[in-house]
């Protein structure tokens, strides 16, 4: 079956909610159009946007991947606005930075281990959609008591999000799936500690 056309907006929704609900179809549907790339950017951008507003209700967000003392820069020292809003941007530039480095590095192993070659669009749009959890679970982050509890479940969700995104873009089993994603995520776990320490 051919899925090689272009993809609108209008769908963007229920592409969203399948990714959270875990369905495979959805992305292969994903991984075989590379027109949804924006999409899958835009699933990043919300799930940032979605943190900083949890920042800005509860004066915490768990969700924001990049751990800065805000109170320490004049501008953002005395406006909770200002500094749910830097925490959005810098949260959205370093995740669409990981994002796009863990699917060139999937993209990689992959096509250097496999005669199946893929293109890092086709890898890329199923992983940026497996972020989808987050925004859910960034939300839900405000309920009282268990928040934390509902934030952890979240980047469980994302994970597994993650495995199943992989294991649909390259048509393989849930091992090398996970072997992928986690081979890519340590080798990128330098990044986040370098990028904390120089905040």
């Amino acid at each position: 079956m051919n899925h090689r056309n272009t993809i609108g907006w209008d769908g963007f929704g229920r592409r969203a909610l399948g990714a959270v609900r875990l369905s495979g179809d959805t992305y292969r549907e994903l991984a075989h159009s590379p027109s949804v790339l924006p999409q899958a950017v835009a699933v990043i951008l919300l799930g940032s946007l979605a943190s900083a507003v949890v920042y800005l209700i509860d004066g915490d967000s768990p969700g924001l991947s990049v751990d800065v003392n805000w109170g320490s820069y004049p501008v953002t020292r005395e406006n909770d606005v200002f500094a749910a809003l830097a925490g959005a941007v810098l949260d959205a530039g370093w995740g669409l930075l990981i994002w796009a480095a863990q699917a060139a590095l999937v993209w990689f192993l992959w096509n250097r281990f496999s005669d199946r070659q893929r293109t890092w669009q086709s890898i890329a749009a199923p992983l940026g959609f497996a972020s989808a959890p987050l925004i859910v679970f960034a939300l839900l982050e405000l309920v009282p008591a268990i928040g934390g509890a509902l934030a952890a479940v979240g980047l469980f969700w994302t994970l597994i999000a993650s495995v199943v995104a992989l294991r649909a873009a390259l048509d393989t089993g849930w091992g090398r799936a996970l072997l992928l994603l986690v081979v890519s995520s340590v080798a990128l776990l330098p990044f986040p500690i370098a990028i904390t320490w120089l905040t």
